[in-house]
């Protein structure tokens, strides 16, 4: 007879075969760095998707003020405690997105199966009063804001059948404005934790985004702030603090801008997963972990690493140039210089790549809070500049570049380009192709295999510098013996596309 016949008036048979629920329901909570209301519009558009991400469900819940009943004016997407595919940023304003833009993307390819994240987030909103735990705003029981939250993750533990893996959480800003508010951070932030694993558990992960030092030009108190939470997170095993003293913030020395908010939102993600067990599986080739936001400028663009980096990873370091002069690029420090190559292209327009490699070490991490410093690329004689900094892992420490191929092509419109024969010292090298381009209105690039087999589009997109000046597009391939080439679909709306660089890397 089957198990699921027997009786058992007791719950003890059920009470043994009932499945854990999966701890891939992920709560951002917090302040308007939470709510990330306009960033989303102009954050790099290699994280844009055209469609929804089917494999990610989120809710975002928020409310555009602190004060006297604003809790009760709330905007919910799509809906009151409803799921929608995670759609990384609409145009002009839509749904208001922050740290879930990248946040979804890192757990997904960390390998946290169809996570669901939900946000509730007050602008304004301080520790010491909103989120206060035993606080009455802005009134006592439902109402007060830590209670809202609750029920926010309760109510969406029961419809998804899922555990509370993680909360994010973005607090200190607003109050590092007042020093009573500010001396009170860390005992807050104590209560705060105890209060959640109270109702969740008390092996909750926290996730606190450390808050960003540009913050004293606005309120005075942050050092206090960001003392108070290093010290309470010392105590809190289960507690990491995401820091963000490299990411820039806007005007206001209060909000994150676009690409900041991209990568703590990495940053995040990588620490959810390696606390929670989730790892990346290499196979024989070593494969990109992904991309950092790609830094443009008329003059010296900044490359920020991805979140998600690792001692003896391998940094790719590319460096596009261009209009009417490609310019000079000047070898960043600690960056090895791998090759340059410049291309003419329609109206007179001159671009070029250049491609440096970095290893990702324990002394730089560390030297770096956990994360690979950014990298100012200094640039002569151009007025259109991106850098992008991609991160290959490889299936044993330190993977290193194999080869580096840089073959000038030009193609005006759609492809298919040839890529210019290469070679490897072996089998179950990863090779990747950049491509790239001068595009004289916004312009999209979509890649697919030509005659060299077993290659994919991995990451692209288009920044708006010198006529909307095309971002470099990584795709790429394992090869099952040595050598190649061939040739490789690109269909481009831009005046011209490009193969620039063949990038070989040794397991």
């Amino acid at each position: 007879m089957p198990l699921d016949t027997l009786a058992d008036p007791m719950g003890y048979l059920s009470a043994r075969v009932k499945p854990t629920p999966p701890k891939t329901l992920i709560a951002i909570v917090g302040d308007s760095n939470c709510v990330g209301i306009g960033v989303a519009d102009t954050a790099d558009s290699r994280f844009a998707v055209g469609t929804p991400l089917a494999a990610v469900q989120y809710n975002t819940r928020y409310a555009a003020s602190v004060g006297a009943g604003a809790s009760n004016t709330y905007t919910d997407y799509p809906g009151f405690r409803t799921l929608t595919n995670l759609s990384l940023y609409a145009a002009s304003g839509g749904q208001s997105m922050g740290f879930e833009m990248s946040l979804g993307p890192t757990l997904l390819a960390r390998g946290m199966p169809a996570p669901v994240i939900v946000k509730h987030g007050v602008v304004g909103a301080t520790l010491a009063v909103e989120m206060n735990p035993t606080g009455t705003y802005p009134a006592a029981g439902a109402g007060n804001l830590f209670n809202l939250q609750v029920a926010q993750l309760q109510a969406f533990q029961t419809s998804t059948g899922r555990s509370l893996g993680a909360i994010v959480v973005s607090a200190g800003t607003n109050d590092a404005a007042n020093l009573g508010q500010a001396n009170a951070f860390g005992a807050n932030m104590g209560a705060w934790c105890t209060a959640m694993r109270a109702i969740f558990g008390s092996g909750l992960l926290i996730v606190w985004i450390k808050t960003n030092p540009d913050v004293v030009n606005a309120n005075v108190n942050a050092p206090t702030v960001i003392a108070q939470q290093v010290a309470y997170a010392a105590t809190d095993p289960l507690c990491i603090l995401i820091d963000q003293a490299d990411c820039p913030q806007v005007s206001d020395h209060l909000h994150d801008t676009a690409n900041s908010s991209l990568t703590i939102g990495q940053r995040a993600g990588a620490a959810i997963c390696d606390a929670l067990g989730y790892t990346t599986t290499i196979g024989a080739a070593p494969q990109l972990i992904g991309v950092g936001p790609t830094g443009v400028s008329t003059t010296n663009p900044t490359a920020v690493s991805h979140g998600d980096q690792k001692n003896g990873d391998t940094e790719v370091l590319t460096v596009r140039t261009g209009y009417f002069a490609h310019g000079t690029v000047t070898t960043p420090s600690g960056w090895t210089p791998r090759g340059v190559t410049t291309d003419a292209a329609s109206s007179g327009v001159t671009v070029g790549l250049t491609v440096f490699t970095r290893q990702v070490t324990t002394a730089l991490l560390a030297a770096s809070n956990g994360h690979m410093p950014p990298t100012t690329v200094t640039i002569t004689g151009s007025t259109g500049n991106t850098a992008t900094a991609w991160t290959v892992r490889g299936p044993n420490p330190n993977p290193t570049v194999d080869s580096i191929t840089l073959t000038p092509s030009n193609s005006i419109g759609t492809g298919p380009v040839t890529v210019p024969a290469f070679t490897t010292s072996g089998p179950n090298r990863r090779v990747a192709l950049m491509t790239g381009g001068f595009c004289g209105s916004a312009g999209t690039m979509t890649e697919a295999n030509g005659t060299l087999a077993g290659f994919s589009e991995r990451s692209d997109g288009a920044a708006g510098v010198a006529a909307n000046f095309m971002i470099d597009t990584w795709a790429d391939g394992t090869l099952a013996a040595t050598g190649g080439s061939g040739t490789f679909s690109v269909s481009s709306s831009a005046n011209t596309v490009q193969i620039n660089a063949v990038i070989a890397f040794a397991p």
